[in-house]
């Protein structure tokens, strides 16, 4: 014959520990005389050991936005973030966790485990290094310039770094690249226009834009005023361009005379 029975521990997480517990069952029939058996058990309560640990990028920009996960979830666990250096948006106990990085060099995340028995783990940290953007550049270049006239523009950055350019009114038709301190634009429609450019550092952190501002002009047709028609020979005959304009520059040309 065969008996069975139940045995139930509630175990506390305090209980845990390396060494076993001795349990010791005994079985008693209802014979006459009755007879008996002992079962020694050795019991091991184990420690809550969690593999959890926070994971995601640990080279970021300084008031970037970023988000975190679990390397090794365990089953059922709760989870608890804490941050230095910057701060949690929304929910601070999920799998997943999304932060704002400050203006600090080095940051961190603690992930806080506890089992589905509310047995607390270990905490783990996940240390971030915060990258600083590059300094804004600099452009230098003409104010003023000419329609379907062409100009360079250069800017000074940091070491190391890439561009990118973006114009209006007009088009790069030189330099420009992501490797290239200068540009050169052809201007091709009038009025207020501008150059910018900002740059990136090898961690992917934009610094703040820089614009250039040109404006477009094209003079107007000049009015000459004097004879239009004049004796062979005839010497001193005074031409001038009406209603000119102060700080125009006239060049003059002559065909069958000389300018005088």
């Amino acid at each position: 014959n065969t008996a069975t029975g139940q045995f139930c521990w509630q175990t506390e997480c305090s209980q845990a520990r390396t060494q076993p517990y001795l349990v010791t069952f005994e079985v008693v029939d209802d014979g006459c005389p009755s007879k008996f058996i002992n079962k020694n058990v050795e019991i091991y309560i184990e420690k809550f050991d969690p593999k959890d640990a926070p994971t995601g990028p640990t080279n970021v920009c300084q008031f970037s936005t970023n988000n975190y996960t679990i390397l090794f979830p365990t089953a059922g666990a709760k989870y608890k973030w804490q941050i230095a250096g910057g701060v949690i948006n929304g929910s601070d106990s999920g799998s997943t966790v999304n932060v704002t990085w400050g203006n600090g060099s080095v940051g961190s995340l603690t992930l806080a485990v506890r089992s589905r028995y509310n047995c607390p783990g270990p905490n783990t940290d996940l240390i971030v290094n915060l990258i600083k953007a590059p300094n804004t550049p600099q452009i230098t270049g003409r104010d003023t310039v000419c329609l379907n006239g062409s100009s360079t523009f250069n800017a000074s950055a940091d070491a190391g770094t890439t561009f990118t350019w973006k114009v209006n009114k007009g088009t790069i038709t030189a330099g420009g690249t992501t490797n290239s301190n200068s540009a050169t634009v052809n201007w091709n429609s009038l009025g207020k226009g501008w150059i910018s450019v900002f740059v990136t550092n090898n961690v992917g952190c934009p610094s703040t834009i820089d614009t250039h501002f040109v404006e477009v002009i094209f003079p107007d047709s000049a009015n000459i005023v004097g004879p239009n028609s004049v004796c062979p020979n005839n010497d001193s005959i005074a031409y001038n361009v009406q209603n000119a304009k102060s700080g125009y520059v006239y060049n003059w040309v002559i065909a069958g005379g000389t300018l005088r």
